[in-house]
């Protein structure tokens, strides 16, 4: 829970703080729109990806490799504004999400009593979307006082102590896939 309101925290980060600099910057706004289009293009992808692998894959390893996945693609935007660079890296970035979602959501909602589904969504979805509330004025903080690449960079150690979280539990790294659950416990 901790882990995932981060991640959205540290991603509603960089999308807000991309669009508040490239607006800053004078590019079009046709051009900004199609930051968020590369976005929903690469989560379209993800989603196809996860409907083909949502039953034979393990959940733990896959779960951590999308994490570390984030990261890894979220690096260019850390080192470059160039609007190319930012339009591709971040929909990349982008992709793993729905993978990662179908995966634990499905784990977590299918070990869940039909009685618990509904208080189950409210401790999952209230952290994550509490705190990524404070992300645009956050970003719009950042930006003046440490610029582009330093605000970036705020954003991305948020994502990686979540990827860090994610990594080091061993509860969740040993979730296996969907046929499997029912031997194992929900922690």
């Amino acid at each position: 829970m901790v882990s995932s309101a981060l991640a959205n925290f540290g991603v509603n980060g960089f999308q807000y703080a991309i669009q508040l600099h490239l607006m800053r910057t004078g590019v079009n706004a046709t051009l900004i729109g199609f930051v968020n289009t590369g976005v929903f293009l690469a989560m379209l992808a993800g989603a196809f990806i996860a409907g083909r692998i949502s039953d034979t894959a393990p959940v733990g390893p896959v779960t951590c490799c999308g994490f570390v996945f984030i990261c890894i693609a979220s690096l260019p935007m850390l080192l470059t504004d160039n609007y190319w660079v930012l339009l591709i890296a971040n929909a990349v970035m982008c992709l793993p999400f729905p993978i990662i979602n179908a995966l634990q959501l499905g784990f977590i909602f299918g070990k869940t009593p039909d009685t618990m589904q509904g208080r189950i969504t409210v401790t999952l979805t209230v952290p994550a979307q509490a705190l990524s509330a404070f992300c645009s004025a956050t970003a719009g903080s950042l930006l003046p006082a440490f610029g582009f690449s330093g605000t970036m960079l705020v954003f991305w150690a948020v994502m990686l102590v979540s990827m860090l979280l994610i990594v080091s539990s061993r509860s969740l790294r040993t979730i296996p896939r969907a046929d499997q659950w029912d031997r194992t416990p929900l922690e």
